[in-house]
């Protein structure tokens, strides 16, 4: 009779047709297993009826996890919502009426924001089933980072590249506060989850950020609908997808740590990382030209595109070796190999059928 690999209730579920590896152990947090837990139990084979076996050519088709809506949805979003501002926009601007105002920010303001995520979405797997902890992080890290880097900000002083310098590493350092808080809480930790993670934060800042230069550039001497529409333009495409680069890539960066068993090569790339971060904020406060923002945002998305996919690709191999995969559903490895004992927490049952699934050799602790 066959045998399958069951967790105890109170674990995370491993993913469909997982087999631990040789050495496997479970993650120190998730507790010990109950007294006498079976790990291996016998599973009864489904008999059928060969009168009722239905035809291979009438069975269901397996259904795919990307469906096109979540394939495409970051595209409906983008030209929906650049249609949606164009139009406002212009009815704003042939009837004069400022009432439209609130409309064209926001929906300038969170189009491409909400674009980048979507995208993440539809490559990864860092926002499967965390939809309310997403939207929940790009509210508090919004908040929590305009008004910790306006603070620090306003105390600055010395030479204009010194300024500059400091605004990068400040508000670096303050789109980070949510996302570090999760991750020093969160029982596990993926670099798939915290690129989801930093995405957000990146980007309820830079809503909040864009919303507020348009709002002065309306109300500022000298502004008006036209400066507010040309501040809008330049930023609402531009700085949203530039800060969601920078603080994915580094929020990537730190939860990379968590799952990385080389601690010290994982803590030197975060520190790379922050860096690259500052360094491009650095070069994009540098400058009023167009063209070097374009180029900047185009290499800034660029870099977060390359982690999705390279996420996204890891999660798939190591799904299909057998090995648990690194998105937020999947059981992380531990940590520290060696705190638990093979023999105490994984008791093996010998399988007399010869095409069953090898069980993993038992080593003394």
């Amino acid at each position: 009779m066959a045998t399958r690999f069951v967790v105890p209730p109170m674990w995370p579920a491993p993913p469909v047709g997982w087999v631990p590896s040789e050495g496997w152990q479970p993650a120190p947090e998730w507790g010990p297993a109950p007294v006498g837990w079976q790990f291996w139990q016998e599973e009864a084979p489904v008999v059928q009826s060969p009168a009722y076996a239905a035809p291979a050519s009438v069975l269901p088709a397996p259904i795919s996890r990307r469906s096109w809506m979540r394939r495409l949805g970051w595209l409906l979003v983008l030209v929906g919502g650049l249609v949606s501002y164009l139009v406002v926009n212009q009815t704003m601007i042939n009837t004069q009426n400022v009432l439209f105002f609130p409309t064209v920010l926001l929906v300038g303001s969170v189009t491409v924001p909400a674009g980048v995520l979507l995208l993440e979405y539809a490559i990864g797997q860092g926002l499967d089933g965390h939809g309310g902890l997403i939207i929940g992080t790009a509210v508090m890290a919004g908040i929590v980072g305009v008004t910790v880097a306006g603070t620090l900000e306003s105390s600055l002083t010395g030479t204009q590249d010194q300024v500059y310098l400091g605004v990068a590493v400040i508000e670096e350092l303050a789109k980070l506060i949510v996302p570090l808080v999760i991750f020093l809480i969160a029982r596990r930790r993926t670099a798939g989850a915290g690129l989801a993670l930093g995405i957000a934060a990146g980007a309820g800042f830079a809503v909040l950020e864009t919303m507020g230069y348009a709002f002065y550039a309306l109300v500022s001497r000298g502004g008006g609908l036209a400066a507010m529409q040309q501040t809008l333009q330049e930023r609402a495409l531009l700085a949203p997808a530039s800060h969601l680069a920078w603080t994915g890539m580094v929020a990537w960066a730190l939860w990379r740590i968590g799952s990385a068993q080389r601690r010290r090569f994982a803590v030197t790339g975060l520190v790379a990382a922050f860096a690259v971060a500052v360094g491009l904020h650095y070069l994009w406060d540098q400058t009023n030209d167009l063209t070097a923002h374009i180029v900047l945002a185009v290499v800034s998305v660029a870099i977060l595109v390359t982690l999705m996919v390279l996420s996204a690709r890891r999660d798939a191999i190591r799904s299909q070796a057998g090995g648990p995969a690194t998105g937020p559903a999947a059981i992380a490895p531990a940590p520290q190999p060696g705190w638990f004992s093979p023999v105490g927490i994984l008791p093996v049952q010998a399988a007399p059928a010869p095409q069953l699934v090898s069980v993993p050799e038992r080593h003394a602790a």
